[in-house]
């Protein structure tokens, strides 16, 4: 039974591994991340990058709701700090034009996928290809995966651009894992 557990875990990193160097060599995914007002708040802050590194989008995002003190303690970012900042509707079509068509790759993309549609959903727009579980990839799933071990923070700076380039790196480290 230990080995059959063993040999499948193995089959599943393996495929993984070859899933990551494809998408890093077809280059037809995108990195997304975002930060928010709490846990489960509203998006205040949202990046989007290629598997390059290059920049899609990067931008503050105005709530309708304050920034809760926990949350600021964690990624920085103060209500003062969004006061200038454009609301969700202002930069939703870039961010689906940025998106559309490519495999969305997130660290933790449940939650990056749910914050997102509710957001979008709330300001009466829609989320289209966002929405859609099947177009995203969960990196903190795949790495526990491939490192044959359980949640592993990501150790970004908790700062959603920050977020991207780490979790590249992650995406990285799964095609040159060995098994």
């Amino acid at each position: 039974m230990k080995i059959t557990r063993r040999i499948r875990r193995k089959l599943r990193a393996l495929k993984l591994r070859s899933w990551a160097r494809s998408r890093l060599r077809l280059q037809d995914a995108v990195i997304l991340d975002t930060e928010t007002t709490d846990l489960f708040g509203q998006v205040i802050q949202i990046s989007v990058i290629d598997l390059t590194g290059q920049v899609l989008l990067s931008t503050l995002v105005q709530p309708t709701t304050p920034v809760s003190a926990a949350a600021t303690a964690v990624h920085g970012i103060s209500d003062q700090d969004l006061l200038a900042a454009p609301a969700l509707p202002v930069i939703a079509g870039q961010l689906l034009e940025v998106t559309r068509g490519r495999q969305l790759l997130a660290y933790n993309a449940p939650y990056d996928r749910q914050v997102l549609t509710k957001d979008l959903t709330t300001a009466g727009l829609d989320p289209a290809h966002l929405a859609d579980r099947q177009n995203w990839v969960c990196l903190m799933r795949a790495r526990a995966l491939v490192e044959n071990r359980g949640w592993v923070a990501l150790g970004g700076p908790h700062h959603a651009l920050g977020d991207c380039l780490a979790t590249l790196d992650v995406l990285h480290g799964i095609a040159r894992r060995s098994t």
